[in-house]
């Protein structure tokens, strides 16, 4: 069924006549009580006829064409997320977090270790079709600088705890066609899902987005350094996204920068670019760090889209902060969130150097 024939299938259920693109849709004759009942229609198809948009018509100008374009834009900005596999931290280790499986291993690299542990379910992503690789983690220079940097032998760290190096020896493992790294912080899994909608409409057939992070000393000094009191932990994380229809859909996602006072400052400003959607969201997955300035800006940022009593979730005081991947490892958390089952879901991310990302996603 063409995009036409369902909105005509919308007023013929109002007793309204079916109308041409070129038509304008007062010319289908419906009376106030109508149009309320083919708003909703339309609203419960698509999800993106909110009462704020349709407060916003003009009336005298609205054709179906414009309809038409705003349903076939969303509907070809949907990506889906196919599978998944992640880690969190479980177990508390001094101030800070860990994966449990790693308890007896912390002296080794970590990315070998998340190679031995892991090898089974990566071995999962690989994928006949073109397939895109985008490797998150947090700050660039975090992997590298482990407490033996100077280690003058060949082998040792920090070379093969460059992040180039990490990321490419997971994209020879899954055969891709095309790898990117980023690294926007507590960020970093956000822009990965806008970055992979680009390249699935670039004609990819999957994106794999795959990150790893652990608690260094490093990372630590950086938060003790800005007197922020976060509890650090490991993650890891795997997805598989693709334009193939599946249960959990990526229908929005968005992407800011916004200049906040100091790089390390979240604003509701900031906050607010990212969060706004044009469909309708049940709940928001908040990035919840737990910092008085951030759970400030974040909330009354929500508080101004979608009202005080918006259903809200936060993971991080059950498993930590994991940095780069923590976008991506509460992004699977909240699809495994019996309160959150059914629901459109915004899952909201922000990042050192006033970086904000969200998307909405079904539960």
């Amino acid at each position: 069924m063409s995009t036409l024939d369902r909105i005509n299938q919308a007023l013929l259920s109002r007793e309204a006549k079916a109308l041409s693109a070129e038509d304008y849709l007062l010319d289908s004759d419906m009376d106030s009580f109508s149009y309320a009942m083919f708003w909703m229609e339309l609203d419960e198809a698509y999800g993106i006829f909110t009462l704020e948009y349709i407060q916003s018509i003009e009336y005298a100008t609205l054709t179906m064409a414009d309809i038409i374009n705003r349903i076939d834009a969303y509907e070809a900005g949907k990506i889906y997320l196919h599978e998944y596999f992640y880690k969190a931290s479980d177990l508390k280790n001094d101030e800070h977090m860990i994966i449990s499986e790693t308890k007896h291993s912390r002296e080794q690299g970590m990315a070998s270790v998340f190679d031995r542990l892991y090898a089974k379910e990566l071995e999962r992503f690989k994928h006949e079709g073109r397939t895109a690789l985008l490797y998150i983690g947090g700050a660039l220079e975090h992997h590298s600088m482990r407490k033996d940097y100077g280690v003058n032998e060949r082998g040792k760290y920090p070379v093969m705890a460059q992040s180039g190096l990490l990321a490419s020896r997971i994209a020879k493992k899954i055969e891709v066609d095309f790898l990117s790294i980023n690294a926007n912080a507590c960020a970093s899994g956000m822009y990965a899902i806008y970055e992979a909608k680009s390249l699935l409409e670039r004609g990819y057939d999957d994106v794999i987005i795959y990150g790893e992070e652990w608690v260094e000393p490093a990372e630590i000094l950086l938060f003790e350094q800005q007197n922020i009191p976060i509890t650090c932990s490991d993650g890891l994380v795997i997805l598989r996204l693709s334009k193939r229809k599946s249960e959990h859909c990526i229908s929005e996602v968005n992407w800011a920068w916004h200049k906040d006072s100091s790089a390390f400052c979240f604003s509701v400003q900031g906050y607010k670019k990212a969060m706004k959607m044009q469909g309708g969201i049940d709940a928001v997955k908040m990035h919840g760090t737990g910092t008085e300035n951030n759970t400030k800006a974040e909330s009354g940022a929500i508080d101004e889209i979608y009202g005080k009593n918006k259903l809200r979730v936060e993971y991080k005081s059950l498993i930590g902060h994991s940095q780069g991947v923590s976008a991506c490892v509460e992004l699977c958390m909240a699809l495994e969130d019996e309160a959150l089952e059914g629901k459109e879901v915004l899952v909201s991310a922000a990042g050192l150097g006033n970086f904000y990302g969200a998307c909405r996603v079904s539960c």
